[in-house]
């Protein structure tokens, strides 16, 4: 099962204005991120999530929002003065990921998918 425009739209209401062609040039964009066996029923959460990411993202792009998606550790009015966290190895790897709200959604679904079922 591959995901369509439609599974995007019916998932989240914020992109129901976005034309199908450009979601669906993001959706190939999601593709090498899954193997859709492996990710069995979580994947048409997932790939929408991950979909929607890449949407808010590229938005943020459009509009010159270039800045680090690292947290804020400092800030300092006079004479401007900003730090970010730096991440360790693996946090880096998914850092652009916790960027939006979406992007964790996509995040958590994957440690569940990586876990596997848990039996209790």
């Amino acid at each position: 099962m591959v995901i369509k425009p439609a599974d995007v739209k019916a998932r989240f209401a914020a992109l129901e204005s976005v034309e199908d062609a450009h979601l669906q040039a993001l959706i190939e964009d999601t593709r090498p991120f899954f193997d859709i066996h492996r990710w069995g029923s979580f994947y048409p959460r997932a790939a929408c999530s991950l979909v929607a990411h890449f949407w808010v993202m590229q938005q943020k792009f459009d509009k010159g929002e270039t800045s680090s998606i690292h947290a804020v550790t400092h800030r300092k009015a006079g004479e401007v003065e900003l730090s970010y966290a730096v991440p360790s190895a693996l946090e880096a790897q998914d850092a652009w990921l916790s960027a939006t709200a979406y992007g964790q959604q996509f995040l958590s679904l994957r440690q569940q998918v990586s876990i596997g079922a848990m039996v209790i």
